[in-house]
């Protein structure tokens, strides 16, 4: 059971270090400690949140691309 949580800042922070390391949606509401909801309320309501994620994923999505064995 999930307890109502107000959005902090500091979430959208933790949320885009999870979605670089290729977490779901679910996986990163669940470490956040919110339904799927309220995070996806926070998605749309949060302009801040939405782009952390977006950021993570694109990282994500980055080094997944590159060449095995090239570092950054």
């Amino acid at each position: 059971v999930y307890k109502r949580q107000a959005y902090k800042k500091e979430l959208a922070y933790r949320a885009a270090i999870l979605a670089s390391k290729g977490c779901t949606n679910v996986s990163i509401a669940a470490q956040l400690n919110v339904n799927m909801r309220t995070f996806s309320r926070w998605v749309k309501r949060y302009s801040d949140f939405a782009m952390a994620l977006a950021i993570g994923r694109d990282d994500t999505a980055r080094r997944e691309e590159r060449p095995s064995g090239l570092k950054e």
